[in-house]
């Protein structure tokens, strides 16, 4: 999936990263945060040009009981600023989906 990125008002639009994501939040015009599949979360400080998985979060959670190979899929973020957000979404398994929570960071997704 690609994200594209326009810089004059929606006419023309460039392809700008290649990632499995959802959900794109920006604080601003450098620093952006990109969620998806697998439990990925991606930081950008450079407006989107590069991106940077933030892994702790995928370490830290547990899959619900009765799913052991449930996919958490990230569907939303939202960041106050560059430091401090939050990230929410669903196991999707075998045909089930369960909520996977909301997680909050205030390190710029170091931990969560």
């Amino acid at each position: 999936m690609w994200i594209l990125h326009t810089r004059d008002g929606g006419r023309v639009w460039q392809p700008l990263a290649e990632l499995d994501v959802r959900a794109l939040w920006f604080v601003n015009e450098r620093v952006g945060f990109a969620v998806g599949n697998y439990s990925s979360v991606f930081r950008t400080t450079d407006g989107g040009a590069t991106w940077t998985p933030c892994d702790g979060l995928a370490r830290a959670i547990a899959r619900p009981e009765g799913l052991p190979d449930a996919i958490l899929t990230f569907t939303h973020a939202q960041f106050l600023d560059e430091q401090r957000g939050w990230v929410a979404g669903n196991f999707v398994g075998r045909g089930i989906v369960r909520p996977g929570g909301v997680f909050a960071t205030s390190d710029s997704g170091t931990t969560w």
